[in-house]
């Protein structure tokens, strides 16, 4: 094999690799004619109104006024309120218990004496019970035995026998009264005795606490009264009892709302002195 011979077995590959990249390369053009193209369909053109054209002239200076804004409607006018409205509060209709000054009575003194030196607990609590009824001590000053207060004397009663009178009511023990409206508690013990009264729903009794003891008259009858007062509602359980009688008396009264909320409630009424024409004996 001669030497053109051989040239030409070399030329021969090269130009058929030469002429493979070429056609690769044209074929994979955008612009290549071996790739079929479809031709976008031809679009209208699209033109935008100029501003001129959408706003009309101004009657003044001729130039291009801006759209006029809708007018929105205000809304209606609101009447105010003076402040002094506004802030007042809603009636309570039952109110909130108030604080007794120490200085208003003996009894009240000694409730808040026991308060401040934490002693004597019978003067606070239903639940402990009060020292012993002395006869003696009582018969010799009343008044000491009476200014003291003690919730649990309600359940301190004599023991039944044939020469103890029994304690009974003499008034209605079934009441239904405003938390403003003082209501009179009878009771019958031994004449020139002793009676004790505890609420055990709040309210107060003449020495403006939720317990009291009087002293009975000479026909036996002792009374208290009794006023619910802001803060006191629905139904209220009262017990009476005596040291010089057997058993005890149970009064439910059922409280409502004061004639008119925000009136202070009234004293507690004094008992009429004439217990014994009330009482028919």
């Amino acid at each position: 094999m001669n030497s053109v011979t051989r040239a030409g077995l070399i030329l021969v590959p090269a130009c058929a690799a030469a002429l493979g990249w070429f056609l690769y390369s044209d074929a994979t053009s955008p612009t290549s004619p071996l790739i079929p193209t479809t031709a976008a369909p031809a679009s209208s053109p699209v033109t935008t109104p100029s501003l001129a054209e959408t706003t009309p002239a101004g009657p003044a200076t001729g130039l291009p006024s801006t759209p006029a804004t809708p007018a929105v409607a205000s809304a209606p006018a609101v009447a105010r309120i003076p402040a002094a409205v506004q802030a007042a509060p809603a009636a309570d209709p039952i109110g909130t218990v108030t604080a007794v000054p120490p200085s208003t009575n003996p009894q009240v003194a000694a409730v808040a004496a026991a308060l401040q030196t934490k002693t004597h607990p019978e003067r606070l609590s239903a639940l402990v019970a009060p020292p012993p009824f002395d006869a003696a001590a009582f018969a010799a000053n009343p008044k000491a035995y009476v200014d003291d207060v003690a919730p649990a004397r309600a359940f301190q009663t004599a023991a039944p026998d044939e020469k103890t009178p029994v304690l009974r009511p003499l008034s209605a023990t079934q009441v239904t009264a405003r938390q403003d409206e003082p209501v009179i508690l009878r009771v019958v013990t031994a004449p020139n005795g002793v009676v004790s009264y505890t609420s055990f729903d709040l309210g107060r009794f003449g020495n403006q606490l939720s317990a009291q003891t009087v002293v009975a008259d000479a026909h036996g009858v002792a009374a208290v009264s009794f006023t619910a007062g802001p803060g006191t509602i629905d139904a209220v359980h009262i017990l009476a009892g005596s040291p010089l009688a057997s058993g005890q008396v149970a009064f439910d009264l059922t409280i409502t709302p004061a004639q008119n909320p925000n009136a202070v409630a009234p004293a507690p009424a004094t008992p009429a002195a004439s217990q014994a024409a009330d009482a028919g004996i």
